[in-house]
């Protein structure tokens, strides 16, 4: 089952186990290039976060945290995750904003 309110919670059980420097989680429900249902996360993080945060183990520690409550709230849509800085995400809602 794939319902919003499962992947939310998924999402909110990942976020207690990531390390502070992860302000947000986002998500959108979607259908890839190729044709899958699947869900698309943005970690967000703080700009202030120390570079050691950013590294690739990290961030892929990170993902894993998220596929995994994904995964034990049995959504079976293919996950997408990404990282991006809050400054990044801010730009991206302004932008969102003024389209609106």
């Amino acid at each position: 089952m794939n319902s919003p309110e499962r992947v939310e919670q998924a999402l909110k059980t990942a976020k207690a186990s990531l390390p502070p420097e992860v302000v947000d989680l986002r998500h959108e429900l979607d259908i890839d290039s190729t044709g899958v249902d699947c869900v698309r996360v943005w970690l967000i993080l703080d700009d202030a976060s120390p570079e050691e945060v950013w590294a690739f183990a990290s961030t892929s520690a990170m993902r894993e945290t998220v596929k995994r409550a994904l995964r034990d709230a049995e959504v079976d849509l293919w996950p997408y995750i990404l990282v991006r800085a809050k400054s990044e995400q801010d730009a991206f809602d302004a932008e969102a904003a003024v389209g609106r």
